[in-house]
C-alpha cells in the first residue's frame, strides 16, 4: 500500500509538472496573439488613415482584417479559459496529493505503531515462556 501511494505521489508530481508546462506554453501563446492582434490593429488603423476620405471602401478592405481579429480575440479567449482549466486541475492534483501525503504519513505511524505493539507481544510471550519454564523447573524438582 505504500508503495502504491508512493508511486501516486510520484505520477501527481509528474503530472503537476506537465501541468506548468502546459500553462506556460498557454500563457506563451496568448502572448503571441495578442502581439499578433496588436499588429493587425495596427495595420487597421494604417488602413483606415489610407481610405479614410471614403469610409464605405475602407470598411470593405478592413473587413478580413477584422474577422480575423475577431477571431484571435476568440482564440485568445479559449486559451485564457483553458488555462483556467488547467490550474483548477493543478489545485485539484495538489489537493489530492496532500491528501495522499497525509495518508502515507497515517500509515507510517500505523505501521509504527504495529512495530510497538508487535514488540511488545513479542516481550511478553518470552515472559510467559520463561514462567512456563519456571513452573516446569519447579514441577520436575518436586516430583
Amino acid at each position: 500500500a505504500l508503495n502504491e501511494i508512493e508511486k501516486l505521489n510520484a505520477k501527481i508530481k509528474e503530472q503537476n509538472t506537465d501541468l506548468e508546462i502546459t500553462k506556460k506554453q498557454l500563457n506563451d501563446k496568448t502572448i503571441e496573439l495578442n502581439n499578433r492582434i496588436n499588429d493587425q490593429n495596427i495595420e487597421i488603423e494604417k488602413l483606415k488613415m489610407q481610405l479614410g476620405h471614403n469610409p464605405k471602401e475602407s470598411e470593405v478592405r478592413n473587413r478580413p482584417l477584422n474577422d480575423q481579429t475577431i477571431e484571435l480575440n476568440n482564440l485568445n479567449k479559449k486559451v485564457k479559459e483553458q488555462s483556467v482549466d488547467l490550474e483548477i486541475t493543478k489545485q485539484q492534483l495538489i489537493s489530492k496529493n496532500y491528501v495522499l501525503e497525509k495518508v502515507l504519513e497515517d500509515q507510517v505511524d500505523l505501521k509504527r505503531k504495529i512495530d510497538i505493539q508487535s514488540k511488545e507481544i513479542s516481550d511478553l510471550n518470552n515472559k510467559l515462556n520463561n514462567q512456563a519454564n519456571e513452573v516446569s523447573s519447579e514441577s520436575e524438582q518436586r516430583i
